[in-house]
């Protein structure tokens, strides 16, 4: 029996304002916190 692989979670902190293209184009701005995935934070 195979256990359940809970994915990890990587907190950034935001450097600049952008537009996130992985969520609708919505607006970060500069100190906001986001959980992503460790992939997408590299």
């Amino acid at each position: 029996m195979e256990k359940a692989v809970k994915e990890k979670s990587v907190k950034l902190k935001v450097k600049r304002d952008f537009y996130d293209k992985n969520n609708s184009l919505k607006k970060r701005t500069a100190g906001e916190e986001l959980s992503v995935n460790p992939d997408r934070a590299e």
